[in-house]
């Protein structure tokens, strides 16, 4: 059994700023508005359900909260830091940010690809799943029609 949420129609959704040193344009500082999506596998419990669709979606939009209107900065492209400023070496350019406007993330890019293992790592640090959940797949989209999925098996 599985049940799917859609971030787009959910209302699951946030938009930040990022930079892809070495992708063409996308090399630019540029933004998305990103939708998170959830599959959630394993078998029906006594109530009836999987999993309460409430209690996965508050735990996603907490997550999309974090990142709202941020600039995402992976840990590796900072250069200097202060309580006020954030220096940023990415592909041969440097930014300075107020520290405010970033979240600095433990990830090697901020690609589509590495924001789905982050944030499927971080709705399993937040959510405590049931026994009868077997697994769970993240899905981030880079505006409607792409994004990248991953799947953790739970048991």
């Amino acid at each position: 059994m599985k049940i799917f949420i859609d971030g787009w129609k959910s209302h699951i959704c946030f938009s930040s700023a990022h930079i892809l040193p070495g992708c063409g344009k996308c090399s630019r500082l540029h933004g998305h508005t990103y939708a998170l999506h959830a599959e959630i596998t394993g078998e029906i419990d006594n109530e009836g359900m999987l999993m309460d669709f409430t209690v996965i979606k508050k735990n996603l939009r907490n997550i999309a909260d974090e990142l709202d209107h941020h600039i995402i900065v992976p840990q590796e492209y900072i250069s200097e830091q202060d309580p006020k400023e954030v220096v940023v070496l990415a592909g041969g350019k440097k930014y300075l940010f107020p520290k405010e406007d970033c979240i600095i993330l433990p990830i090697r890019s901020s690609t589509a690809e590495h924001l789905a293992h982050y944030i499927l790592d971080r709705l399993c640090q937040t959510l405590d799943f049931p026994s009868n959940v077997s697994g769970v797949s993240m899905g981030v989209d880079e505006g409607i029609g792409q994004g990248a999925w991953v799947h953790r098996a739970l048991k």
